[in-house]
């Protein structure tokens, strides 16, 4: 299955470089993967915006969308054909 991580860049209470590994080896091990990465919010601040966002990927994901729609790994990694 599709995995979205929206992670805040300045989120003040886990360190976004976290969400950047686990992204990295969820794209090597091949899994369809999208991270975004907001530049504003904190922890708890990020939520509200990010709630929205991943409402608007599910419709676009159970609406159709391919899973290469949706995958942002680099080099083609966790693209599904």
């Amino acid at each position: 299955a599709p995995l979205l991580i929206i992670h805040s860049a300045v989120d003040d209470t886990v360190p976004a470089v976290l969400s950047e590994i686990a992204f990295d080896r969820l794209c090597r091990l091949g899994q369809v993967v999208e991270r975004r990465v907001p530049p504003e919010g904190t922890h708890a601040g990020a939520a509200p915006p990010a709630y929205a966002e991943a409402q608007s990927w599910m419709q676009a994901r159970f609406g159709g969308a391919g899973p290469d729609a949706i995958s942002n790994c680099p080099d083609g990694a966790g693209f599904v054909s």
